[in-house]
């Protein structure tokens, strides 16, 4: 009976052993891998962009452009909170190493403790302290395997947050690009309301060359009803033949203005058209930028409650330490 009890609870002690090496071996892969992806995923911050929202005299432009400057640097605030998350979990992460060494060398002294003495002689109350160490080993095994199952959590968290890092960078790089764009846009539509101007102003011309032309309409009409009468035809014939050709000039002019007149109103009609089809794109834009922030502040929520998750750890870690701390005043 006694040969068993020792047979056993040295296999248990082997096992442990085995099971925390592994894992040891499986964590320190994990958290260099981890590093070694993070340092070089994360981009460096962009000190020198440029502004692209400035110099627009429309007040829903602007409106609209100091709220998006507002989400942007909300962003940038969340990004930096999710690092210095990160920068908490790299410290958890370390202690966590520490005392899971510790509670190797807890192991190992324990097991130095159950191994058997061939050599000394059997001695009263062994069995029992041999019971005793083995009712210990088992609560400590239970311990290990908690601490186990929060490791994987742990490791699925850390998943999470890479994910995180990555929606994060992709959320920049369109950010840019809408910026770029943005950019592009306040131009465009800067040039659309020149044009407006000097469609307007081309509009009054067009007006002014109307009310000429009537004029010279009137003035031709009295010039045939004073060509009529006879008693003007003989010494008056060559002068409003001169003026006749000098106002079929001036109205051909006129009208070849006007067309081209009209030619410039409608491209710049489709010209404005266009701009206005342009704008709906952006704020079809800044929707889909809306709904990735709304997506990123899910994914924050995630990471708040990995923190909590990892304090709980920390916490049974602790409980962990502390058995240990009576198991060698129980020695």
């Amino acid at each position: 009976m006694n040969s068993l009890a020792i047979i056993l609870g040295f296999q248990i002690t082997v096992s442990l052993v085995e099971i925390l090496i592994f894992q040891l071996g499986a964590i320190i892969l994990g958290f260099s891998m981890h590093f070694f992806w993070t340092n070089r995923k994360t981009p460096p911050p962009s000190t020198g962009e440029r502004p692209v929202l400035a110099g627009s005299s429309l007040n829903p432009a602007n409106e609209w452009r100091l709220k998006y400057v507002e989400e942007v640097e909300s962003r940038q605030k969340a990004e930096q909170q999710l690092r210095r998350d990160l920068e908490n979990l790299k410290d958890n992460e370390s202690l966590l190493v520490i005392e899971l060494e510790e509670a190797k060398k807890e192991i190992d002294r324990l097991e130095e403790l159950v191994k058997p003495d061939t050599d000394a002689p059997p001695e009263e109350g062994y069995l029992a302290q041999l019971h005793n160490a083995h009712h210990q080993l088992q609560t400590h095994n239970q311990d290990i395997s908690r601490l186990l199952s929060q490791i994987d959590q742990l490791k699925e968290s850390e998943k999470k947050q890479q994910a995180t890092l990555q929606a994060n960078q992709e959320l920049q790089r369109t950010i840019y690009d809408l910026r770029k764009h943005l950019f592009d846009r306040e131009n465009e539509l800067r040039m659309v309301r020149q044009q407006q101007v000097l469609t307007n102003d081309i509009q009054e011309r067009l007006d002014k060359a109307y009310k000429d032309f009537s004029g010279l309409q009137s003035n031709l009409q009295k010039v045939e009803s004073y060509i009529v009468r006879p008693e003007h035809r003989s010494f008056e014939y060559e002068n409003l033949q001169q003026s006749f050709f000098r106002l079929s000039t001036e109205f051909d002019t006129l009208k070849l203005r006007q067309q081209s007149m009209l030619e410039e109103n409608q491209r710049l009609s489709v010209l404005l058209a266009d701009a206005d089809d342009k704008l709906r794109e952006s704020n079809f834009i800044r929707q889909q930028l809306q709904k990735k922030v709304a997506f990123l502040e899910e994914l924050n929520n995630d990471l708040q409650l990995l923190a909590e998750q990892h304090k709980r750890l920390d916490n049974q870690l602790k409980r962990v330490s502390e058995i240990s701390g009576m198991m060698r005043k129980q020695e």
